[in-house]
């Protein structure tokens, strides 16, 4: 009796083609995703530069920024606004050589999360006890699953916050990926990516040259100040000034929402609004007082 020709895949072959699909789908959409982000913002960084130029010209004409209700304030947000990944954009003058310009971002990422099922599922399909090759099948699952654990566990890693960093007026979460702490120029700031979060300061260049060549180098697409731990000094140093540049009780109760937040606050940890300092904190979804 002539032996009959297996046809096609087997169960396990299958499953193993569909589980390195998945690993691979995990590992390349994620960087096409940060690929169109990157594009995204190098389009929204051309016309900053521009916006950034009406602010020079005007603080050049007049010795200080334009102030929030001028021509050039409007101009500047108009301008961000005509992006098509800007749905809002707000000037806010700091003080006499200091402004801020928020932009707010609208179909930047796909949004899109990727969830491969590896392990139970295969497991139920292969296991009937009387199969000749249950224990490869297992063993193989297995394998893939401790593989998908590794990577997953190492992404968290990436994405973990190693540095706070305040600049100019907020504090804002930079993530392991973002930064070489080798850079720092401080050996305690110097840490393993293993690490905590630590809180740093970042201190602005003094020399008007490397701060225009470092703004010409944001615009370009690269790491912004507050990324950049060769600029980072200890926190505690600056703290004092840092505390005073925290808003108000009065700022805090403009709206009823944010005032009964405030009240809820100090009903929760006693005191009264003056003794406490609340600083912007930048979040992925909204910022928030820290």
């Amino acid at each position: 009796m002539e032996a009959k020709q297996q046809q096609g895949f087997t169960l396990i072959e299958m499953m193993i083609v569909v589980a390195i699909i998945g690993i691979l789908a995990a590992l390349a959409l994620p960087a096409y995703q940060a690929y169109i982000i990157r594009a995204k913002l190098i389009e929204t960084a051309r016309f900053s530069g521009a916006a950034k130029t009406l602010i020079w010209e005007d603080y050049f004409t007049l010795g200080a920024m334009p102030e929030n209700t001028t021509n050039t304030a409007a101009n500047v947000e108009n301008m961000m606004m005509s992006s098509d990944y800007v749905s809002h954009a707000v000037y806010t003058k700091l003080d006499k050589d200091n402004a801020r310009l928020q932009i707010t971002f609208q179909q930047i990422g796909a949004g899109a999360d990727v969830d491969v099922v590896l392990g139970p599922l295969l497991t139920l399909v292969v296991y009937k006890p009387l199969k000749t090759t249950l224990k490869i099948d297992l063993g193989v699952i297995a394998a893939v699953q401790i593989a998908a654990l590794g990577y997953g566990m190492y992404t968290i890693n990436q994405a973990h916050p190693l540095y706070v960093a305040y600049a100019i007026d907020r504090f804002t979460p930079i993530n392991a990926n973002e930064v070489s702490p080798a850079k720092a120029k401080h050996a305690e700031l110097q840490k393993s990516k293993l690490s905590g979060p630590t809180i740093v300061y970042v201190q602005k260049p003094s020399d008007p040259s490397e701060m225009s060549r470092l703004t010409m180098e944001v615009l370009s697409g690269k790491p912004d100040i507050d990324a950049r731990p060769e600029y980072y000094e200890p926190f505690n140093k600056f703290a004092t000034e840092v505390m005073q540049k925290g808003s108000t009780p009065q700022q805090l109760s403009q709206t009823p929402e944010h005032k009964q937040k405030l009240e809820a606050f100090i009903a929760k940890y006693g005191k009264t609004a003056e003794d406490y300092a609340f600083l912007p904190l930048v979040g992925k979804e909204k910022d928030v007082l820290w």
